[in-house]
This record gives C-alpha cells, sequence and structure tokens, in this order.
C-alpha cells in the first residue's frame, strides 16, 4: 500500500483513518520543517551576532552547533550555539508551521516573551532599580527585561536561554523508562513536588483567566487570552477561534462557554 512521509515517519491512508488528528494537514510539516531549517542554518551568522550582542562578547566568540546537534520538540527548535568554546547557550525558535504563524500572523511572538541573556552592567542597572522599587514598595519587574538591538532579525521571535549540560543534569522523558517505570519511590517523589507546585501556586488567587506575558517594562502581566497546546493545535490547523489576544475571563462559566 503507498505511504505518504509525516514528522512521525511514513504513514499509509488505512493507518490514517484510524488516527484522531489533521494527517492531511500533518503532511505538510514536512516540507514546511525542511524550509524553516534552511532559513535557520542560513542566518547562522545572524544568530552570533544575536547572541553576542545580549551576552557582551564578540561575535567571532559564538559558534553555533550543526544542524544534527539541534533539538525540536512538537513546537519548538532548539540551536545550541557554543560560546567561547567553555560553555553553550540555546537559542530557542516557535516553529512557525507548528503556532499558527501564517494563518493567524502573531501566533508566534504570542507564545515568545523576551526571555534574554544580559550583560553584567545591564544586570547591575536592573537589579539596583528593583532594589530601590522593593525599599518603596512598589511592584517588582522580572529579571526578564528587553535588551534591544539594532542588529536585523531575520529568524523572528526567540529565546535565548541555558544550555543544561548532562553533568547537570537531564530531561525527564531520557530517563523516564530506565528510573522511574519500576520505581515507585522515585515515581511518589516526583508527583509530590509536581502537587506541592500546584498548591504553591494556588496560595495565590487569581483575578482573572488568561496568561501570563512580560511587558515592554519586565513586568508580569496577567493580560493575554488563555493558551494551551489544544488552543494552538486548532488554530493551526486554519480553524478560527476569535478570541482576541488581549481577552480575559473573570469567571469560569465565561471562559467555558
Amino acid at each position: 500500500m503507498p505511504t505518504k512521509r509525516t514528522l512521525r515517519g511514513e504513514i499509509t491512508y488505512s493507518q490514517a483513518k484510524e488516527r484522531d488528528g489533521n494527517v492531511v494537514h500533518e503532511l505538510s510539516y514536512t516540507g514546511e520543517q525542511a524550509k524553516f531549517y534552511t532559513r535557520i542554518y542560513r542566518n547562522r551568522d545572524a544568530i552570533s551576532e544575536l547572541v553576542a550582542h545580549h551576552l557582551g562578547i564578540c561575535p567571532a566568540a559564538c559558534q553555533v552547533e550543526e544542524p544534527k546537534k539541534w533539538m525540536s520538540g512538537s513546537f519548538n527548535l532548539c540551536v545550541p550555539v557554543n560560546v567561547n568554546a567553555l560553555r553553550r547557550v540555546i537559542m530557542r525558535f516557535p516553529l512557525p508551521y507548528r503556532v499558527g504563524e501564517n494563518f493567524r500572523p502573531g501566533n508566534a511572538d504570542e507564545k515568545f516573551t523576551s526571555r534574554e541573556h544580559l550583560p553584567f552592567l545591564t544586570q547591575l542597572w536592573h537589579s539596583l532599580k528593583c532594589t530601590f522599587r522593593k525599599l518603596l514598595r512598589l511592584p517588582l519587574p522580572s529579571r526578564l527585561v528587553q535588551h534591544p538591538t539594532a542588529i536585523p532579525n531575520k529568524l523572528g521571535p526567540y529565546l535565548l536561554i541555558d544550555f543544561i549540560e548532562e553533568t547537570d543534569g537531564r530531561m525527564l522523558s531520557d530517563d523516564w523508562h530506565d528510573k522511574y517505570d519500576d520505581n515507585q519511590t522515585l515515581r511518589m517523589n516526583l508527583f509530590r513536588n509536581l502537587a506541592n507546585v500546584i498548591l504553591t501556586l494556588s496560595h495565590k488567587p487569581l483575578p482573572k483567566i488568561g496568561s501570563f506575558t512580560i511587558d515592554n517594562n519586565g513586568f508580569l502581566r496577567l493580560e493575554n487570552r488563555p493558551l494551551s497546546a489544544d488552543s494552538t493545535i486548532v488554530e493551526n490547523e486554519e480553524t478560527t477561534l476569535d478570541i482576541p489576544r488581549d481577552r480575559v475571563y473573570h469567571t469560569v462559566d465565561s471562559y467555558v462557554k
């Protein structure tokens, strides 16, 4: 039986009929992925310049890793960058063909806010401002602040984040089957800690239902429409949700309806 290629592998018509997802739409991902990866690869110099700008170093000290070392999930591409051959950081890009960017421009921006490394002096000034605001009992901005640059951004939204080396830790998905499948103690510790995180978050009541954003001044705001994997998938499949980006809900009933 003839097969078609998806990011998950080859698929036949009979297999596609048994799937719940939009397989016809998934068939376009392979070509879109190749185009996006090619664009990122061709702009390696721009990546080096942006990383150097945010870290306050020379672009020559930043070396973008080859594509075979790139990491991709369902919605993001992570490109490792070597810095002075001593440490690594990651440039993380939303996948435009998975977040509905073509159908609703701005979805990629909505997914990413400015979470960038900053040079020491910028961090120091930001810390001093936070100290003064704390003394005056004013709201404190987050440490995630803008770091403007005149470098043309040919890459779209991105995050610059630390690379966690295997000597410091591994992703849970890498160790789950080896360590957690048959170890009840580890599983209990994991779920207990996850429950503690949820309980801690619930200690502070939120005035509305939505998603957090970070404004241009570094303040955390609950001013964006609720975002979920399901809503992203629906819009990516070109189904209009008709929810403005600044829509928040003040009751559960209004959100559910």
